[in-house]
């Protein structure tokens, strides 16, 4: 039997799966891989990131967005389960620190696989941005299912 006190991460709480709605945020990805590992029969940690990033890359796909390759998003949640038990090996008196501050809030932004970067590379206009046509953000989509790097919502052209 699974408690609360069993099942609760220290640094982002009870695992939940990945929400449909919204773009996740690093920690939602987290949390969706830790639901996985307890509540779900995949015992690899390669295999709960193949299942966690098809998950994200339908969300994008849902969104209209497109989205770096499978094997890609699975290697960048791999690389931030990796940053998360880093996360855990600090201690309660050095939670407070500013490295863990910054690596924390780092993770409350957007899990970004999109493929391209022209907007965050200083590109405010879909006209300013160098991808090839498959891989740019549709002109279209001036908001984004209300998250950011921010938490606010993610304008990617302004027309």
């Amino acid at each position: 039997m699974a408690t609360r006190s069993s099942t609760e991460h220290s640094i982002f709480g009870n695992p939940q799966p990945m929400p449909k709605s919204q773009l996740p945020t690093s920690a939602d990805v987290f949390r969706a891989y830790v639901y996985q590992l307890k509540f779900r029969e995949c015992s690899s940690v390669h295999g709960r990131s193949s299942l966690i990033g098809n998950e994200v890359k339908k969300i994008c796909n849902t969104a209209g967005i497109p989205a770096i390759e499978i094997n890609s998003v699975v290697k960048r949640v791999e690389r931030l389960v990796a940053k998360v038990k880093e996360l855990n090996k600090y201690s309660t008196s050095k939670k407070s620190s500013a490295t863990f501050e910054e690596t924390f809030q780092s993770l409350q932004s957007v899990f970004d696989v999109c493929c391209c970067k022209c907007f965050d590379s200083g590109a405010r206009e879909r006209s300013a941005c160098t991808c090839p046509l498959p891989m740019k953000m549709p002109g279209a989509r001036k908001e984004v299912w209300g998250r950011s790097k921010n938490n606010t919502k993610n304008v990617y052209w302004e027309n």
